[in-house]
């Protein structure tokens, strides 16, 4: 599984219902470390819910994207009921097809694994540059910057 598209719907004081909560709680090792868009309606669109979604998928180690679709109630009525699709509401047909790029684009990354980490540091602060060597961290250039020459370095950590 590359990744998650959720359809959510405010429930009480704008939450999720409880069945989704316990059923996230149950799948845990399976949302490690993959991205999460969301799919909302409702008053609002769901944003409310979509919001405290979110923050919980942060602490499951998901990656919550920042795109989404948010349906009123008219038009979700009009797809579930009508015979409607996305694409007879532009706006939403637009969302959905941004939000499923961001999503295939997230998980791919995700997929290919770590990459190196860098960071930037002024030589002059030393104590930025023992704690990068102490947490593995290697310097891989120096530059000057400036006009008055200060000298800074980039580490890079490799995993």
């Amino acid at each position: 599984m590359l990744g998650w598209a959720l359809l959510v719907r405010a429930f009480h004081l704008h939450g999720i219902p409880a069945v989704l909560k316990n059923a996230l709680d149950h799948v845990y090792a399976e949302f490690n470390r993959k991205p999460a868009t969301f799919v909302g309606y409702g008053n609002a669109g769901g944003a409310r819910a979509i919001e405290q979604l979110r923050l919980m998928l942060v602490e499951l180690q998901v990656a919550p994207l920042r795109g989404a679709v948010h349906l009123s109630r008219e038009q979700f009525i009009g797809i579930l009921l009508d015979g409607k699709a996305f694409a007879d509401f532009a706006p939403l047909g637009q969302a959905g097809e941004a939000m499923l790029r961001e999503l295939i684009w997230w998980a791919e990354a995700l997929r290919a694994g770590p990459r190196p980490l860098c960071a930037y540091v002024a030589a002059r602060n030393r104590g930025s540059v023992r704690i990068l060597q102490k947490c593995g961290f290697r310097q891989i250039g120096g530059i000057q910057l400036g006009f008055d020459g200060v000298e800074e370095y980039l580490f890079q950590l490799d995993r």
